[in-house]
């Protein structure tokens, strides 16, 4: 598997658009609603402040109705906390006593099966239970080889798979458009399933985006993304068209690094503390 990584031409794959630009940061494709359309983004219903051990929350998964996950991005270590609070009630050391090291950015969880993706494209795979504070894990091919850095990992619309976005391309000739890679069980990355969607699409400054963190829509219909550095939050369908992106309140979500949404439909943000405390901000869904 690592002969084909090295040897793929990355670039080859390009998703064409019908767009010849983007919108602005804080419109959208009127042609199709979107979910972001459900919540108040300027104004979260609730913000909690995270324990210290949480100032650079990363991944963000959810649990159950009213406990989230999260890690920092210098340990394989999830912290289990309250919503109501955000109090620790658990930490879960993947693949030893403690979490391994490494510069892991994104946390997915499906049912109990859950995936750590770090930065060099390293994925780390493990089930969790109810009441171990250490689990096994097994990692997965290194993307490292082929140059790209990555901070977003969620399920496939369909079957089993996990896509995962490139947020930089250390070969600055070949960055196109936003990468989108596709994951199997059975083959890992795959870059025939791959595609580019171009910069334009996400707007004026859609060449300067690093997308951060990603999650599936609840119906399957996409995926939301997040850009703590200009504090955007995107979404993207099925097919790969941008759908909606807007502006996220950068003085209250310094860096927005996590995106869950809860079983009710709650959309849940992750940003990093910057002068303060890891902050978890909570949107409801409005009535419009």
């Amino acid at each position: 598997m690592i002969g084909w990584v090295r040897c793929v031409a990355w670039s080859l794959l390009t998703l064409v658009s019908p767009r010849l630009s983007g919108p602005p940061p804080d419109t959208e494709n009127r042609a199709v609603s979107s979910w972001l359309d459900r919540y108040d983004l300027t104004t979260p219903a609730r913000i909690v402040s995270l324990p210290g051990v949480l100032k650079e929350a990363s991944g963000l998964a959810v649990w159950n109705a009213t406990h989230l996950l999260s890690h920092n991005d210098q340990r394989s270590s999830l912290f289990l906390f309250r919503v109501a609070d955000g109090q620790i009630v658990r930490e879960i050391g993947i693949g030893k006593r403690g979490g391994l090291r490494g510069d892991y950015e994104e946390l997915l969880l499906d049912g109990r099966q859950g995936y750590l993706l770090r930065s060099d494209g390293a994925l780390l795979q493990f089930s969790l239970d109810d009441t171990s504070t250490t689990v096994s894990a097994r990692q997965d091919v290194s993307l490292e080889a082929a140059g790209c850095e990555m901070e977003s990992l969620a399920r496939d619309v369909s079957g089993p798979g996990l896509i995962a976005v490139c947020k930089n391309e250390r070969d600055r000739k070949v960055r196109r458009g936003l990468l989108v890679l596709k994951w199997t069980p059975t083959s890992g990355y795959d870059a025939r399933a791959s595609f580019r969607i171009p910069w334009a699409a996400f707007g004026e400054d859609g060449i300067d985006l690093r997308f951060s963190g990603m999650t599936r829509l609840p119906d399957s219909s996409g995926w939301i993304l997040v850009e703590g550095v200009h504090g955007r939050i995107a979404e993207l369908s099925a097919d790969g068209r941008v759908i909606a992106v807007r502006a996220l309140p950068k003085k209250l979500l310094p860096q927005v690094e996590g995106v869950a949404f809860g079983v009710d439909g709650t959309l849940y943000l992750a940003s990093e503390g910057q002068r303060g405390p890891g902050l978890l901000a909570i949107y409801s869904t409005v009535t419009r």
